[in-house]
């Protein structure tokens, strides 16, 4: 456990959010030019959603969305939120589980409290970290990483 850094950054893989951004791009251009119909106005319609998909991705390349990791806790960092902050104390071990359909970093984070909380604990744990995308070694490296970081800050 002494061979880890002080701190480390998992960063989105850009390549990935680029080639995803690129898909639905030309997505929406086919649909805008493939329009059977004569009102344009159709194309533009079913070009809208994978346009808006497009510049998510594109919004995530700039943004700089992630996982970092150093010795008192980790940071999550997203589109939506700016940043989640959790510490090592207030954190169970972390499972790769499912949220849904969708694989996810889970764990217990004992300092969120209210009824949302309550319930999601009695569903099993009371936080999950959905994006497959964010983690360049992908989800079962950054689980190992994230109990290893929990293991050493415990352990002091």
């Amino acid at each position: 456990m002494n061979d880890l850094p002080d701190r480390i950054d998992l960063p989105t893989p850009r390549v990935k959010l680029a080639l995803l951004a690129t898909l639905f791009l030309v997505l929406a251009v086919f649909a805008v030019f493939s329009t059977l119909t004569p009102a344009r106005w159709v194309g533009w319609l079913i070009a809208a959603p994978p346009a808006a998909m497009a510049m998510v991705f594109l919004l995530g390349i700039t943004h700089g969305v992630g996982l970092s990791m150093d010795r008192e806790g980790f940071t999550v960092h997203s589109l939506w939120s700016s940043e989640r902050r959790h510490l090592w104390k207030d954190v169970s071990e972390f499972k790769v589980g499912r949220r849904g359909r969708v694989r996810a970093i889970r764990f217990d984070d004992t300092a969120r409290t209210g009824a949302m909380s309550d319930f999601r604990h009695s569903m099993g744990r009371t936080n999950s970290w959905v994006s497959p995308l964010v983690v360049s070694g992908g989800l079962k490296n950054a689980c190992n990483l994230l109990n290893a970081f929990r293991d050493r800050a415990l352990a002091r």
